[in-house]
């Protein structure tokens, strides 16, 4: 596949860089966010050398590529930069709340796909070495490794913070101050021993502090919330004044109201959320397997299994386990099959390369 020429087809045919208001992608599809749909000529597009399917699904144009989609992504962002570079609210003010959400927590965690898989695979192996005693625990090679694992989840609020800001339109830099402050020593060394649940004040209205290190929902919620300030400050303050009020007001602002009524909120709330799978999984572990991993793949096909992907981050950076990723499995399973059994029988070159990268 040339993907150069590839990409420019595919922006002709869904209706140029005008059509398009966002660009992503996953492991294997380019997502777009098309501002008019029926601009997109899905028959032209399957045409493509490369180009399976297309599909429609939580508000994006999904074009299925193949585990070569970075290759291609890096060749058609620049050729929308013009038209992607606006903020989503355009785009979302005319969707469904639900296909708002799943849009948003798409493009939000896709970027973070590539760290959160390599950061997973180096503490498989640094635990498998560990266990065959190639290294010591605690030996300097040991936390060297373990911290390049584990980073990634003690800095997820900062990391969400800048994927989240460019979803709603907030400054990504500012955004990420946020999320930091959230996981400031200072701030966590106010908990003492209390933990989670103690008790601060500012100016003398009641904080509930928490530790936010490696949380999901909190800062998901105040860059959504940060997003409407940016927004109004940016039409509101004078231009000559912008570098410095901008940015002062947003972190004065923001950082308190996060750490005093959002954070809490995110931080009970995906609590909430956990506590309901669990009672799922403590009512039936084979209904609630059955569920989770025969409708896995159709949440898959049309996106909204990027709601459940933050349950389970925040069950594996907060408890160091998470049950529903296991139930998954099953669908992984019989995909592979599928792959492998079309791979087999398929006599068609075309064909078969694409179950062969799978």
């Amino acid at each position: 596949m040339d993907y150069k020429v590839t990409a420019e087809r595919i922006l002709e045919y869904v209706g140029g860089p005008e059509n398009v208001a966002n660009v992503s992608h996953c492991a294997t599809r380019l997502r777009l966010i098309l501002k008019d749909e029926s601009l997109a000529d899905d028959d032209a597009i399957r045409a493509l050398d490369g180009i399976p399917n297309v599909a429609h699904g939580s508000g994006q144009y999904q074009i299925l590529v193949g585990i070569n989609v970075p290759k291609l992504y890096e060749r058609f962002q620049p050729l929308v930069t013009g038209g992607a570079a606006e903020t989503a609210a355009a785009v979302d003010e005319g969707g469904s709340p639900v296909t708002n959400v799943f849009s948003a927590i798409s493009a939000i965690f896709s970027p973070l796909l590539a760290p959160l898989a390599g950061s997973g695979v180096l503490r498989g192996l640094l635990i498998l070495c560990t266990q065959l005693g190639w290294i010591a625990e605690g030996s300097s090679t040991y936390t060297i490794l373990y911290s390049a694992s584990m980073a990634v989840f003690y800095f997820l609020p900062v990391l969400l913070a800048v994927s989240a800001a460019k979803r709603f339109g907030a400054n990504p830099y500012i955004s990420a101050l946020i999320g930091a402050a959230l996981i400031y020593p200072d701030f966590l060394g106010l908990m003492g021993d209390v933990g989670n649940g103690a008790m601060g004040d500012f100016f003398g209205i009641p904080v509930v502090l928490m530790n936010y290190s490696s949380t999901v929902i909190p800062i998901i919620l105040a860059i959504w919330v940060y997003s409407h300030l940016f927004k109004l400050l940016d039409s509101k303050v004078p231009e000559d004044l912008q570098l410095v009020v901008t940015p002062l007001v947003s972190l004065v602002v923001m950082v308190p109201l996060t750490m005093i009524v959002i954070g809490p909120i995110g931080v009970y709330g995906g609590e909430v959320i956990a506590a309901g799978v669990n009672w799922l999984l403590g009512v039936s572990g084979m209904v609630a397997g059955a569920v989770v991993g025969g409708g896995w793949s159709v949440l898959v096909s049309v996106g909204m299994h990027w709601a459940v992907n933050p349950i389970m981050i925040n069950n594996i950076a907060q408890n160091g386990m998470d049950y529903i990723c296991p139930m998954t499995f099953a669908c992984n399973f019989a995909v592979i099959g599928v792959a492998l059994g079309v791979f087999l029988k398929a006599k068609d070159r075309d064909v078969k390369s694409f179950p062969s990268p799978a």
